[in-house]
């Protein structure tokens, strides 16, 4: 408690705002609203009350208010709830709290109410559940029932709230075998097979053992294998076979490919059908580079306008060095994907790899001229091609003083503005989505600017995206902590626009960012990783919660930066090392050792580590760009 005063404090006094470091006035409130808190969450209400008291001006008096409703919600009066409601109805807490009281009617049986007072923009299954089994109880059996279905039809289990409901639709005979089969295949296309067998006992048998031999499929794709097995043709025996190949084409695209084979022709698949199979199952088989890919891709229809198929046999011409089909498919890509520079590049590439001289090269350096002034990845390279200027295109949002301080004076601006200097990152953004939910562009840029000012550059970026603005170039790419990442960056012998690019990429400048993949802070570092760098170096860390700080998280980021630039000696594979891991970039590197480096990335098997490492040397050129520095290219050191 005493560290979290002290941190309040000080970010009261010295913080980098003017409004952060605000009168002495808002420092006492917002000691005064931690103490607050503190004695809510101890049960002390008369020291809340009496603190409370001095608080009603505050901007998160409301959340003083929603804690005290919410700890006694139970025997509150619904009285109490309607009057917070009117009171903030602009703020997410209203929406949150009114989400609670209809949980606590429920349990209190009070339907009537909860008819009453429920709102369809709770789009929430539990809260959906309770409303129409409230209509069931209230006398609309017909209205309640007509909503059931689409809560019926999904892939996964439905919270305890719907099984009463669920119940006596069944029981009035509303559920159909169609129904029942329906969910039972979304239950096993979303994998969930538990679902999938509990579903057996609202099947007929003569579709129960059909929906057996589909769960048999499901836990076992060679099943499909088993030709004699599926000679049926019907829908339901076309979905099976459809799934047992799609399962099998992440494992062995080849396999599934045989199997395909196979059954087009025996049974009644749809175009959409085929074509839809057909291109997934060849997808599989170049993204993995697979032997016989080339073949494969020559079997689709060459006037296909699947993106997604063209450009893999551009990358799988880049790999085995054939230009001329390289040339001939980035210029179909090139007509479906006008805005996209990468496959002009490529033309142009492709141009004088096969003739270097003449009337080649003319065409080929008129093709990366007209992409040379892009801020973009190959706008860069073009750039670099035909020695000119990069194309930076950076026009400051034009926001006055006036118009920064009325959005920065809205409640839930402020609201997530307080949340932010107390360190309520979570909360703060939640309260910033709400307040700008609606707003046309130039408030979001009025919004940007404020997060700026702020130094709350995660937001900024966010805002200027949510605006559709791309070319304020200081707000998308804000220079934060910049004494420590040239600090730990010269200490790692790595350039500082590098370091700055990778954090861009990783989270935005979000110090508390945390993946799926459980990667942390500002750099994303795993826990794991962190902590054998921690012990190379010498840093203290103690556990996963250390990487939420800005210092020790650019600290071992740029450390283990600099292992991977030593190890690989260009950034390009050191940033692929950073998203995907060494082993697989090694992998590649021996797959591919001969690839030119732009070749080498384009043919980078995941889209997801192709598109970082894309974003990370060009973010590097645009830092370099707003500290005034020339690096040279973009693969310059």
């Amino acid at each position: 408690m005493r560290r979290l005063l002290q941190y309040v404090f000080l970010l009261a006094v010295v913080g980098g705002h003017p409004a952060m470091a605000s009168t002495a006035d808002l420092v006492e409130q917002r000691v005064a609203y931690v103490r607050a808190m503190s004695a809510l969450e101890q049960g002390n209400l008369s020291r809340y009350q009496s603190l409370a008291a001095g608080l009603r001006d505050y901007p998160l008096y409301p959340y003083l208010e929603y804690r005290r409703l919410q700890k006694n919600l139970k025997s509150l009066p619904n009285k109490e709830v309607r009057e917070f409601l009117a009171a903030w109805p602009d703020s997410p807490l209203a929406e949150r709290l009114h989400a609670s009281w209809l949980h606590m009617l429920a349990l209190r049986k009070q339907w009537k109410d909860l008819e009453t007072h429920y709102d369809p923009k709770h789009r929430n299954t539990e809260l959906t559940c309770y409303y129409l089994w409230a209509r069931y109880q209230n006398g609309s059996v017909d209205a309640a029932f007509a909503g059931v279905p689409d809560l019926w039809a999904v892939g996964r289990s439905q919270p305890g709230a719907c099984d009463d409901l669920f119940k006596v639709w069944i029981a009035a005979g509303r559920l159909t075998p169609e129904l029942a089969w329906r969910r039972l295949e979304l239950a096993l296309q979303a994998g969930n097979r538990s679902l999938a067998s509990y579903l057996l006992r609202y099947l007929p048998p003569d579709r129960k053992a059909l929906a057996e031999r589909y769960i048999e499929v499901h836990r076992k794709p060679d099943t499909v294998a088993q030709f004699d097995r599926f000679t049926e043709d019907t829908p339901e025996v076309r979905e099976m076979v459809l799934h047992g190949i799609r399962r099998q084409r992440r494992r062995e695209p080849e396999v599934a490919i045989r199997w395909w084979e196979h059954y087009r022709d025996r049974l009644s698949f749809t175009a959409e059908e085929r074509r839809k199979a057909e291109e997934r199952l060849v997808l599989a088989m170049a993204a993995g580079y697979r032997a016989d890919a080339d073949r494969w891709l020559g079997t689709t229809d060459p006037n296909a306008v699947d993106a997604d198929l063209v450009s893999w046999r551009v990358r799988l011409a880049l790999k085995s060095g054939d230009w001329a089909a390289v040339m001939f498919w980035a210029e179909r890509l090139a007509t479906l994907l006008p805005e996209e520079p990468d496959w002009v590049y490529w033309q142009a590439r492709a141009m004088l790899a096969l003739d270097p001289g003449g009337e080649s090269r003319r065409r080929a350096e008129k093709l990366l001229g007209s992409i040379a002034d892009r801020r973009h990845f190959y706008g860069f390279l073009a750039a670099d091609r035909v020695n000119r200027p990069y194309g930076f295109e950076s026009r400051p949002v034009e926001v006055s003083a006036a118009r920064a301080r009325a959005m920065e004076r809205q409640p839930g601006i402020r609201r997530a503005l307080e949340l932010y200097v107390l360190g309520e990152h979570s909360k703060a953004r939640v309260e910033w989505t709400y307040a700008t939910r609606d707003a046309p562009p130039e408030q979001m840029l009025a919004a940007a600017a404020v997060a700026r000012d702020w130094a709350w550059h995660s937001q900024a970026i966010v805002s200027c995206i949510q605006a559709g603005y791309w070319d304020d170039l200081g707000l998308r790419f804000p220079v934060g902590w910049r004494e420590y990442f040239v600090r730990y960056a010269k200490l790692n012998n790595i350039d500082t626009y590098w370091a700055y690019a990778v954090a861009r990429q990783e989270s935005a400048l979000r110090p508390e960012a945390r993946s799926h993949a459980n990667a942390r802070g500002l750099m994303q570092l795993i826990p794991s990783t962190a902590r054998s760098v921690a012990r190379r170096i010498g840093a203290p860390y103690k556990s996963g919660a250390d990487l939420y700080e800005p210092e020790l998280n650019i600290r071992l980021g740029t450390s283990y930066l600099g292992t991977l630039y030593r190890q690989y000696g260009v950034q390009a594979h050191a940033s692929a090392a950073y998203n995907a891991g060494p082993s697989r970039v090694d992998r590649w590197l021996k797959d591919r050792p001969d690839l030119d480096l732009d070749a080498w990335i384009e043919t980078i098997p995941y889209s997801e580590t192709r598109q970082y490492v894309k974003n990370v040397l060009a973010f590097r050129m645009i830092y370099a760009f707003l500290e005034g520095r020339n690096i040279g290219g973009v693969f310059s050191p």
